[in-house]
């Protein structure tokens, strides 16, 4: 379970550097294009809570919960393809 922790708070940091990423980057006028950047921000916003807060309940309920390794696993691979995908994203 630390391992789903510490992956969800990697996540909610990758998400937090796409916001800010996001909101520093200048894009060339189009019709839309400010609002197509507004929508991706706020998604990465929902995306930042989401995973705080995925982290804030695997951090209470730790010895509490019990799933299959295969989920967790799966779950930490899903994060890790995430922040690669918002890093690349954002620094691509």
């Amino acid at each position: 379970m630390k391992s789903l922790f510490v992956t969800s708070m990697f996540c909610a940091v990758a998400s937090l550097l796409a916001i800010v990423g996001l909101s520093a980057v200048t894009i060339v006028p189009g019709p839309g294009a400010e609002g197509e950047r507004t929508k991706i921000m706020i998604t990465a916003g929902a995306f930042f809570i989401g995973w705080l807060a995925f982290g804030n309940w695997i951090h209470r309920n730790q010895r509490r919960i019990v799933w299959p390794p295969w989920l967790s696993r799966m779950l930490v691979a899903v994060g890790i393809l995430y922040c690669v995908g918002v890093l690349l994203l954002t620094l691509g």
